[in-house]
């Protein structure tokens, strides 16, 4: 962000953060990366239109459910 603030000085800080938070996963997804980071290059790839949902989760040995579940248990 500081080489984008100052290539262009008369821009403000909120500026600056848009055009970062903008021109970032092109950055990410063209950088020369190991086999390990596919997961970072996936990441940059952008937003999924195929959408997984679960109507409950396990972690570390506790539960969680959606409040559309929760609230229909308790029916």
């Amino acid at each position: 962000m500081k080489e984008l603030h100052e290539e262009n000085p008369g821009c403000t800080n909120d500026w600056v953060h848009k055009e970062h938070k903008r021109q970032f996963t092109a950055w990410l997804k063209d950088l020369d990366m190991t086999e390990e980071s596919e997961t970072i290059k996936i990441l940059a790839s952008g937003l999924s239109s195929q959408v997984t949902l679960w109507q409950s989760y396990d972690i570390s040995g506790f539960s969680f459910s959606t409040s559309y579940r929760d609230t229909k248990s308790m029916a």
